[in-house]
């Protein structure tokens, strides 16, 4: 670890809590600031003394309740006998400076509340006490009233920190047919949607899940039905009605979360993808600061749960990826030869990867592969790379087109229509491909529901997937249940 020395020429201040339990505290000073130093005293438990000609109506007041001693006198160099902490707060520069070299030279403690600040001991932050948690809020003395400013926004916002609920809304192929879902697809892309979420106070951490089967927020919020209405207003879930998309809460959208998880959720039962698109949302979600330790551990907790949940229903489901279910697809069908057809692969993200490394072990020869940014690392002789730019011309080349790029609408429409009988399989969504690009043409949604038939249903396997999951929330629950009780131990 790099450490980096403050500049010398500035004052370099050290943030800390003092503990002045049976420590004898002293103001000297009797006026507006004095006050609002002894409020501060008593609010910690010190009954402070306070030295001064004159004293304010306030702490006339806190004298009559035993809450301050009052001495009506000037200050006296004895006056800091057995002092450990001392504010100095009179409207005598001069003396406030005096005052605060005789405390330097006895090591007392000592803050002076005019511009002889800089020779004393310590600063005290602008700072709140909020159901047992104390902030404060410092700029080194340069600006009290930008610190001011700094810690009633502070305030407000730990007033939404209270009541905390793990909230997840979205919508999956179970509730909206991707037809449907595309524009949630599409919009949910938007970047400017969670930077407005993330300047929504009340909404602490959010990770936003884009997949092919699904559009899902989680997020640790405010229990607030505004929250809730703000979140579906942004990601247009108000376009949908209410039976077409799903909220849960607490520790149904932690069960949510590790069934989707561990791929039960998925189209296709089992599905390894998922887990990844996860893990790859949160860290997102990280690295622009949408979320933190919060999600973070429901995340981790969920990743745990569901690594067990797939070992216990293992022997039960037959899980594929999408890229395996692409190449049964084509074996099965009678007019298509792997081998001999010539193939082109749009996209070189996991799912492209993957299909190439599938046709490759099928002895496919003639294999085009189309990258939009990033070129793909192979050498493969049976492999020719082109960019994506290059499709509109070869478009008539193919017996077989596999699409599954990440746009937000159809790459391939009916200009580029060829009179070759092409097969088309589009892995996207939003959806790569239209529907007038081929006769031929099978979506994800489809593909799907070809194969969803030979293999089990979710009902099969949800008993043993729900009792693993209450055998192991208790840690979701302590993860959360230290929010809310943080202050009560």
């Amino acid at each position: 670890m790099t450490l980096k020395h403050q500049n010398f020429n500035i004052d370099s201040l050290f943030p800390v809590n003092l503990i002045l339990k049976d420590k004898r505290c002293k103001i000297i000073g009797g006026g507006k600031v004095a006050t609002h130093k002894a409020e501060k005293l008593i609010n910690v438990g010190i009954l402070p003394t306070v030295v001064s000609k004159k004293f304010s109506k306030t702490l006339l007041n806190f004298s009559e309740q035993g809450l301050v001693t009052l001495v009506k006198r000037d200050f006296e160099d004895e006056d800091l006998n057995n002092i450990f902490l001392l504010f100095i707060a009179t409207d005598n520069t001069k003396l406030n400076s005096y005052i605060t070299d005789l405390c330097n030279d006895h090591n007392i403690l000592s803050c002076a509340v005019d511009n002889n600040w800089h020779k004393s001991a310590f600063i005290t932050p602008a700072s709140f006490e909020e159901n047992g948690l104390t902030v404060s809020v410092s700029t080194g003395g340069k600006s009290c009233r930008y610190a001011r400013l700094i810690k009633d926004n502070i305030k407000r916002y730990i007033t939404t920190t209270e009541d905390n609920e793990f909230l997840v809304i979205g919508t999956d192929f179970r509730y909206l047919h991707s037809g449907k879902r595309e524009q949630l697809h599409a919009s949910i892309n938007n970047p400017e949607i969670p930077e407005m979420l993330s300047n929504i106070i009340g909404i602490h951490e959010f990770m936003i899940v884009n997949t092919c089967n699904r559009v899902e927020i989680y997020a640790l919020t405010k229990n607030n039905d505004n929250i809730e209405k703000i979140i579906l207003k942004l990601l247009d879930f108000n376009s949908f009605e209410k039976n077409e998309y799903f909220i849960k809460r607490d520790s149904e959208a932690f069960k949510h979360l590790t069934l989707v998880t561990s791929g039960i959720y998925s189209q296709l039962i089992g599905e390894n993808h998922i887990t990844s698109q996860i893990k790859e949302a949160f860290i997102l979600s990280e690295n622009k600061k949408w979320s933190g330790g919060i999600l973070k551990g429901c995340i981790e907790t969920a990743l745990c749960i569901s690594k067990q949940i797939r070992n216990s229903v293992s022997t039960i489901i037959k899980p594929t990826e999408i890229e395996n279910l692409t190449i049964k697809y084509l074996l099965s069908m009678t007019d298509i030869n792997i081998s001999k057809n010539s193939i082109a692969i749009l996209g070189t993200g996991q799912v492209g990867t993957k299909l190439i490394e599938e046709l490759l072990g099928h002895d496919a020869q003639n294999i085009t592969w189309f990258y939009n940014k990033h070129i793909p690392m192979s050498k493969n002789s049976k492999i020719n790379l082109c960019p994506l730019t290059e499709l509109n011309s070869k478009i008539h080349d193919f017996d077989i087109i596999i699409s599954a790029i990440k746009v937000n609408k159809p790459y391939l429409t009916e200009k580029l229509r060829t009179d070759k009988n092409v097969s088309v399989i589009d892995l996207g969504m939003p959806r790569n491909i239209s529907e007038n690009f081929s006769k031929n043409t099978i979506d994800l949604e489809k593909l799907k529901y070809w194969y969803r038939k030979e293999i089990c249903s979710i009902e099969t396997v949800l008993p043993t997937c729900e009792k693993i999951i209450s055998e192991n929330i208790i840690n979701y629950e302590k993860i959360i249940n230290s929010l809310k009780s943080w202050n009560k131990k």
